[in-house]
């Protein structure tokens, strides 16, 4: 007989599903074991104890008690809960909140099909403000609700609990839990003080390759030429400039016509110089020095880039040039005009990170790391060719940069903070894309957990030994834009000065409506017509501001204020004066426009580079 209650939930469930064959094959599959559920009740069986997840007496009561102690949750904050229980706490707290996202992770997969089997808890599932993950069935759906929704506007005001019990039963997964939106926080304050540092060099740097990036082709175009080879069933090889290289790029030469050869920028002198030319590299690097592709051959290998890669290096190279950019870029507002995929390779910040995900948006299944040490073995930084064996060595001392792990040896071998958090990424993408066959063939360097390792002799044996056809792939392959496109987009370039003007006169007045807002505001009109007018302009003239081509350059100049007001705007007290609110509003509202108009100068200063690379 079937149970209509799993049934139902189940069809619910699948809401969050985007591989819904396998989830629900997982699902299914779970053999219930040590968890019970009687009249509502969830008691579970672990470590010779019998533990309840809900009040015996009345499991409602509690749950409400339990759930108004996060009434006052801020505008925008997550709620990430550890646990789920029999779904009593859950509803609770989604009566407490009002539409902020609330992202539940279940560590233990038995309870989740026991109350599936049970208890309807469909109206939770199907929640448009429920983001759920169960260990075992769709764990890695929790790493891309962090990558979605955490941002600079919320780290400071999210809220982990853990649901009463789960925290002393699954003590170790809770501080996986933990440490998992910490590590996601950390990268956040990452990017932010990247930005601080390099916000006007990223405008600049930029300015000088849109012109290129018009010309030539798009990361969509290199899949789509990729992917006829099977891509599945070929293995692909990812070289970095990892100390250990040294060990192994000689071998690199049995792969070649066998294997598809990715090679990073830093690691292409090492594998040119052993006689094997790359199928393709990368670059994403404004800072990366032109002495790396000083090579004989470099100049004829395809090779990924991005607006911020360094385009000193591109009158060096001869062979095509494949973009991609990120949804707020220049570029990326080109794309959506002219109906070309706009296609952003997620990044942990290292260029072997953006390699790796290039792969893995080919449709790669089997990849091959060598060279990727992510840690100092023998206090070496890269491979000798690399830097033409001038690079000094690493030196330890305790300032907090640095720090020890464990190597694919068992040993522990000396690493930086910013290296741990790569490795880090790729252990999270091997957990999250559980199709991904990672080996790690480095021989050498810090343990990449998930990932098998093989020697590459082993690895070669194992997966590369049938020959593909590679040569050429790419050779057919049109511009992205055609020709009448470029020129409509050079027009588009030549009037921007035009178009600054225009926007200046729309953010001038959007600090006059804000202005105005205030004063009605004082005078205690808040339900009038004009108010009403008022938040209206102000409303259209912020989206205009978020979604203007233009303004999306001028935007990385004011990267810092919008930061400022991001960390404040959604950290007031409910408690204050309407009034207050509406000045607190206003001053964050103007506090940007008058950046914005900061930003227009800059860019007036700046957009010669542009004309300048146009020619």
């Amino acid at each position: 007989m079937e149970n209509e209650i799993y049934n139902k939930n189940k069809a619910s469930f699948m809401n969050f599903a985007k591989n819904k064959s396998e989830i629900l094959e997982k699902l299914d599959g779970i053999k219930v074991e040590n968890v019970g559920v009687e009249n509502d009740i969830v008691a579970v069986e672990k470590d010779n104890r019998l533990w309840y997840l809900n009040s015996c007496y009345d499991s409602k009561e509690c749950a409400r008690i339990y759930a108004s102690q996060y009434s006052d949750v801020k505008y925008n904050a997550l709620l990430l809960v550890f646990g789920f229980g029999n779904g009593d706490y859950i509803r609770e707290l989604l009566k407490q909140v009002n539409n902020q996202v609330v992202i539940i992770y279940e560590p233990d997969p038995h309870i989740f099909k026991a109350v599936m089997d049970t208890i309807d808890i469909s109206d939770i599932l199907e929640d448009s403000r429920v983001f759920m993950a169960v260990a075992d069935v769709c764990y890695e759906y929790l790493k891309e609700y962090l990558i979605t929704f955490v941002d600079y506007s919320n780290m400071k005001i999210n809220v982990l609990l853990s649901l009463p019990q789960y925290n002393i039963i699954y003590g170790d997964e809770y501080k996986h839990f933990s440490e998992y939106y910490i590590e996601e926080a950390s990268s956040v304050v990452f990017t932010r003080n990247t930005v601080y540092m390099y916000g006007k060099e990223f405008v600049q740097n930029a300015l000088s390759t849109i012109p290129d990036a018009i010309r030539q082709y798009s990361v969509c175009q290199a899949k789509a030429a990729i992917e006829k080879m099977d891509v599945e069933h070929t293995p692909a090889i990812l070289v970095s400039a990892g100390p250990s290289l040294d060990k192994n790029v000689a071998l690199l030469k049995e792969a070649k016509g066998k294997a598809f050869i990715m090679v990073v920028d830093t690691a292409l002198k090492s594998v040119i110089r052993s006689g094997v030319m790359p199928d393709l590299t990368i670059t994403i690097d404004s800072h990366k020095h032109i002495t790396l592709f000083e090579n004989s051959g470099f100049e004829n290998v395809p090779m990924i880039v991005s607006l911020n890669s360094n385009p000193k290096i591109y009158p060096m190279h001869k062979a095509k040039r494949f973009y991609y950019c990120g949804g707020d870029e220049y570029l990326a507002y080109l794309y959506k005009e002219f109906k070309h995929t706009i296609v952003r390779l997620e990044t942990g910040g290292s260029v072997a990170n953006d390699a790796f995900s290039f792969l893995r948006y080919v449709g790669f299944k089997n990849i091959i790391l060598i060279g990727q040490d992510l840690a100092y073995p023998d206090n070496q930084g890269h491979s000798k060719e690399a830097y033409d064996g001038n690079e000094k060595k690493i030196e330890y001392t305790d300032n907090g940069k640095y720090l020890y792990v464990e190597d694919i040896f068992g040993n522990q071998v000396l690493t930086e903070q910013n290296m741990n958090m790569y490795r880090k990424w790729f252990e999270s993408q091997i957990l999250r894309y559980k199709d991904l066959n990672v080996i790690d063939a480095t021989e050498g360097g810090a343990l990449i957990h998930g990932s098998t390792i093989m020697t590459l002799r082993e690895a070669l044996d194992k997966y590369c030994s049938e020959d593909i056809h590679i040569e050429g792939i790419f050779d057919n392959l049109q511009p992205v834009f055609d020709e009448q496109e470029q020129k409509k987009i050079f027009e588009t370039i030549r009037d921007i000065p035009r178009q600054l003007d225009e926007d200046e006169k729309l953010i001038k007045q959007g600090i006059k409506d804000y202005e105005r807002l205030l004063e009605l505001a004082g005078k205690g009109k808040y339900s009038g017509s004009e108010y009403k007018k008022t938040v209206d302009k102000i409303s259209e003239i912020n989206k205009f501001v978020e979604n203007d081509a233009v303004l999306c350059m001028v935007s990385k100049y004011v990267m810092k204020e919008q930061y400022e007001v991001l960390e404040n705007v959604y950290n007031y007290d409910n408690e204050l004066s309407q009034y207050t609110q509406i000045r607190e509003i206003t001053e964050h509202g103007t506090k940007m426009l008058n950046a914005y108009l900061d930003g227009i100068e800059k860019f007036r200063q700046d957009y010669p580079i542009l004309l300048e690379n146009m020619q």
